[in-house]
């Protein structure tokens, strides 16, 4: 019988190459890098905000 130690919140700082990650139902799931539009999204609501 295999054990499977439950992922923790300090794994997601330990991330490689600073990729994002979550954690789902207990695992580490790695999330692919995003495009252009995303990012240009993002930060036109970052600068909107006060």
């Amino acid at each position: 019988m295999t054990t499977k130690s439950q992922v923790t919140t300090e794994d997601l700082y330990h991330v490689p190459d600073n990729g994002k990650a979550e954690i789902v139902n207990g695992a580490l799931v790695v999330l692919a890098p995003t495009g252009f539009l995303p990012n240009r999204a993002s930060f036109n609501i970052t600068a909107s905000l006060p």
